[in-house]
């Protein structure tokens, strides 16, 4: 997904954790019926997913990895991985994580590839932004006089100047019992802007 763009701190990768919340859409490709153990308020329970190939989300937080699991009928199943999700580097290093610490009965496989580049093209646009004007009343005169200031927020704009960044995120994720039971693999490209001026607000 990247290309003609400046690439930003030789991937931005090495030493990279993930350190926040990501949430990437795929494919769920199941090779033999899945069980999972879901705990709820009235104790656990067992969920199936049949084979085949399904449409899901792989949510990696801080201490978590959640897999959301969406069937032909359209119907979700969320399911939670006990994975130190937020110590996952982000260079496409492959971790693994045993069955006896995920709370599921397989172990997780997976890796996070993450590339930054920005475009090299600078855009000049009016952004729409909030100041706020303040002015003095005053009543009476000498020692009688009392005096307030009154501010009120108004909508103005400001001019900027800016790159784009792309962010890709490359997330595989496999299930493990003694072989493999299920891959997983998602992409998303998140867009964000580079600030070079920020004019004031007017």
């Amino acid at each position: 997904m990247l290309k003609n763009k400046k690439l930003i701190g030789s991937f931005a990768l090495s030493a990279t954790l993930i350190g926040c919340n990501l949430s990437v859409n795929g494919v769920l490709e199941i090779s033999s019926t899945l069980t999972f153990v879901k705990k709820t308020i009235f104790g656990s329970k067992t969920i199936t997913v049949d084979r085949g190939r399904q449409n899901a989300t792989v949510e990696i937080s801080d201490k978590k990895v959640s897999l959301q699991i969406r069937d032909s009928a359209g119907k979700n199943q969320n399911v939670d991985f006990k994975v130190p999700a937020g110590n996952i580097p982000t260079d496409g290093t492959w971790i693994r994580v045993p069955a006896a610490q995920t709370g599921q009965p397989y172990d997780v496989v997976t890796s996070v590839l993450k590339q930054v580049e920005a475009d090299n093209e600078v855009h000049r646009d009016w952004e729409s932004c909030t100041y706020e004007r303040c002015t003095t009343h005053c009543r009476g005169s000498g020692d009688n006089r009392d005096c307030y200031r009154e501010c009120r927020t108004y909508r103005g704009e400001k001019r900027v100047e800016y790159r784009l960044v792309y962010t890709d995120w490359n997330i595989k994720f496999r299930l493990h019992d003694n072989a493999q039971v299920a891959k997983f693999q998602g992409e998303r490209q998140d867009v964000t802007r580079d600030y070079l001026h920020v004019g004031p607000c007017r």
